[in-house]
Parts: C-alpha cells; structure tokens; sequence
C-alpha cells in the first residue's frame, strides 16, 4: 500500500511572521515536521507544498521529500 504525506506551507503566515524558518535548537520549525515524517517511517511518498521559493530551497536537505511550487 501506498501512504502520500503532503506538508502544506504557506510562504506569509497571519499568525505569526515567517514562523517555518524560527529557529529552535538551531533548527528550523519546518525541519522538525519533515524529520518527523521521514524517520516515522509510514509515508512511501512526502510531499511539501509551498509558495515560498525559501521552503523549496530546502530541497537540498531532504533528498527522499519532494517539493511543488503552488499558486499563491
């Protein structure tokens, strides 16, 4: 069986300015939800879906996380 994780991020967010890339533990948020879904080892696919050239420039870190560019 198949399971698709996806990870809809917003490159503007209303609540809180830029928070994907606040940094914790040196870390940024947005790296915890994709550590997270990869070392669950549940998904076979995950797919982060974003605006923000910045979240796709991440690419680089996550070979096994594809990233898709959406319409603002």
């Amino acid at each position: 069986m198949n399971i698709l994780c996806t990870v809809c991020v917003r490159a503007g967010s209303k609540g809180l300015k830029g928070k994907n890339f606040i940094r914790i533990n040196n870390r940024y948020l947005i790296s915890y939800t994709l550590d997270v879904a990869i070392k669950s080892k549940l998904f076979t696919h995950i797919v982060v879906s974003t605006d923000s050239r910045k979240i796709r420039a991440l690419k680089k870190n996550y070979k096994k996380v594809d990233f898709i560019k959406r319409p603002k």
